[in-house]
Order: C-alpha cells, then sequence, then structure tokens
C-alpha cells in the first residue's frame, strides 16, 4: 500500500510534464514569395508582394524555416510582425509562414499564429531584419 502511494507522485511528474513540440518540418521548397510589413519604429513602408529570386531560394529559406521552438514568449504588442511568406513546394502545394521580430538572433516564424518557432541563421546578428532587408533588396532589383 505505501508502495503505491509514493509511485504516484513519479508516474504523474514523467506523464505531466509538456515537451515543447518539434519544429514541422517544411516540404521541398520550389519558390518562395512574402509580403513585408510597416514597421513604424524602423521606418519601414510595406509592400505587398516580393519574389524571392530563384537562386537566392535556399538561403532564404534558411532564415524562415523552423528549427526549435522559441523560449521567449512572443507579445504581438513588442515583437513586430515583418512578413508574411509563402512557400510553394513543388506539388504545387503552399505554406504560409508568419515572421515576427525577436530583438535577437534567428526571427520568430509560425505557420498558426499560435506556436513559434525560431528560423535559421546566418551571420547576420538579427534574423528578421535580415530577412526584411533581402526582401526589400529582392522588390528593388525586380523594379529595375
Amino acid at each position: 500500500m505505501r508502495l503505491s502511494i509514493l509511485l504516484i507522485p513519479v508516474v504523474c511528474l514523467g506523464g505531466c510534464s509538456r515537451q515543447p513540440e518539434p519544429p514541422p518540418k517544411l516540404p521541398p521548397i520550389a519558390g518562395i514569395s512574402a509580403r513585408i510589413h510597416a514597421v513604424p519604429e524602423w521606418s519601414s513602408p510595406s509592400i505587398d508582394s516580393v519574389e524571392v529570386p530563384q537562386e537566392e531560394v535556399p538561403a532564404f529559406a534558411v532564415l524562415i524555416t523552423p528549427t526549435e521552438p522559441c523560449v521567449q514568449t512572443i507579445d504581438p504588442k513588442m515583437h513586430y510582425h515583418v512578413a508574411d511568406v509563402v512557400v510553394r513546394h513543388p506539388d504545387g502545394s503552399t505554406t504560409s509562414l508568419i515572421v515576427r521580430w525577436t530583438g535577437h538572433g534567428p526571427a520568430a516564424v509560425s505557420l498558426d499564429g499560435q506556436k513559434y518557432y525560431y528560423g535559421g541563421s546566418d551571420d547576420f546578428p538579427d534574423g528578421a531584419t535580415r530577412i526584411v532587408r533581402l526582401l526589400y533588396q529582392y522588390h528593388h532589383r525586380s523594379r529595375k
């Protein structure tokens, strides 16, 4: 009797702990387009449609691919919604991602606006700023 009472907390600890969900796996990426949101603090205007050049797709995909669960709480008032990204897959399907600024390292990316994951990173210190700068470059390059 005494042993069964001691096992209850152990069983609950094992069964009650919440492990973070692993990041979603994106299917192969054939193309990427995006919409940039205006961020008043950055003095950046919104742009409705930007196409990532085909030769830039692999490097850009790294920045928006979910790699690990976000350890910080994403607050929409504090963590700016900087872009909406649509990833096209070879089978014709698409995946939509929300990109938010985190104030450091990788951007926060979400497929549903509820669960956030860190995107990949390159040598640039702030992933969301990097994503927005690249999208502006692609936009300006396409207008020439």
